[in-house]
């Protein structure tokens, strides 16, 4: 939830600029952060995939799944003793990593391709430019020759599942990369006590959660859901006139977590005429703040009695484990709509259920919950006052493909000694 500044990260790629055509640059990023963060870097993508030697690892071509492609289908993938693929660490378009002259591309650990949960199938010829792919299923059959080879995991979908059986069983792992900005699903003191860094992506994801939020809270004020199924309904005979929503043009919102998504929100706030309130673990300065008109609230509590609507927009850490609870929800106004595009532990559910059941609040809009899915028959599936998303805040193809990208950039920096874009200090 942080305001750092921008910092650009030392350029190691300026010899293969003269060799291709120019082409656009995505944003550059800072070196370490903490939690709140500072902007991630993109970096170019490069030209033809250079073509491989002589490969030690089966094509991978098994059927659709769970986890799509998990592995070579006619048995376990073959490997000779001392056996090694002939790429070399050139990253195509983006010149030789410093120190990895000359040397074979990194492997790196992936949990499956394809799949509910698995590595893009479109993403995957992009970052083999990069990396020696081994998939779980690929290092478990061939664990004596790869425990030692992965140097780096490369985290989509909170998979593979890191614990501490994989990180004894990994000697000269360097770095995790994780997807997304949450990294509730990791073992922060585990991976610090084996010498694991590790790095995410907040600020590539940033701009579409806002517009997530935002879509949220229009959808909910609007009520936009009821309106649909109103409208397709068979039994719909006339559209009544007293079918009314809320204005968000001078009603206040309540930012609950101004970091980078939240301050994104706020922006897109001040567009609708909305009066805005935020409460933060620290202040933002005058300048920011001036920028889009937002007051600070030390307490939360003042915070919720104002708003008509309430954006959570905040990392899940103990301290905001269950933030919301009925004490919160009870403070909020009876006419007040609640937010969720954080976590869904962030909200104690069952009070949140009790509160929209006896009109404590409004409404609520939730792009995350807890679990994900919700069970068929939880209350919160049955409720008219209630939309539900399946936490898509940052569900585009262009984000999810600047995820990857960022995700190559840190693991090529923690690999080389360079700072890491974005790295999440344990």
């Amino acid at each position: 939830m942080g305001g750092d500044l921008v910092r650009s990260l030392p350029s190691f790629r300026a010899g293969a600029r003269a060799l291709r055509p120019p082409v656009r640059l995505l944003p550059v990023s800072s070196p370490t952060r903490r939690l709140g963060g500072t902007p991630v870097h993109a970096f170019r993508q490069g030209s033809a995939r250079p073509k491989p030697g002589k490969a030690s690892i089966a094509p991978r071509s098994g059927g659709p799944g769970a986890c799509g492609r998990e592995g070579g289908s006619a048995g376990p993938v073959k490997l000779a003793a001392g056996e090694q693929r002939s790429r070399v660490a050139a990253a195509p378009g983006l010149g030789v990593l410093p120190g990895m002259e000359g040397q074979e591309l990194p492997y790196v650990l992936i949990d499956c391709i394809g799949g509910k949960h698995g590595v893009y199938e479109d993403h995957v010829e992009f970052l083999e430019k990069h990396f020696h792919l081994i998939t779980m299923k690929e290092y478990l059959e061939n664990k004596k020759f790869l425990t030692e080879k992965i140097r780096a995991i490369y985290m989509w979908y909170h998979k593979p599942v890191i614990n501490e059986e994989l990180l004894q069983s990994l000697p000269n792992l360097k770095i995790v990369a994780n997807s997304g900005v949450g990294i509730d699903h990791l073992d922060l003191k585990l991976l610090s006590s084996y010498g694991v860094k590790l790095a995410n992506t907040p600020f590539t994801v940033s701009t579409d959660t806002a517009d997530m939020g935002m879509a949220l809270m229009l959808a909910s004020s609007r009520r936009l859901v009821e309106g649909y199924q109103m409208a397709v309904s068979p039994d719909t005979e006339y559209f009544p006139a007293d079918w009314l929503g809320d204005e968000l043009s001078g009603a206040t919102l309540g930012i609950v977590g101004m970091g980078t998504i939240g301050y994104k929100v706020a922006e897109r706030a001040k567009a609708f005429e909305m009066k805005i309130l935020y409460h933060n673990r620290n202040q933002r300065n005058k300048e920011e703040e001036s920028a889009v008109g937002a007051i600070y609230c030390k307490k939360i509590d003042d915070l919720l009695q104002q708003s008509d609507f309430v954006l959570l927009s905040v990392n899940l850490t103990p301290q905001t484990h269950k933030l919301i609870g009925k004490r919160e929800l009870e403070l909020m106004k009876p006419t007040a709509t609640l937010i969720n595009i954080s976590r869904g532990l962030v909200v104690d559910q069952d009070a949140l259920v009790e509160a929209l059941q006896n009109k404590v609040i409004k409404a609520a809009a939730l792009d995350v919950t807890y679990p994900e899915p919700l069970p068929r028959d939880h209350p919160l599936l049955k409720l008219k006052n209630v939309i539900i998303t399946p936490h898509i805040g940052s569900a585009t193809k262009k984000t999810r493909r600047l995820m990857m990208e960022n995700m190559i950039e840190s693991i090529q920096a923690g690999l080389t000694g360079l700072p890491i874009p974005n790295e999440v200090i344990l």
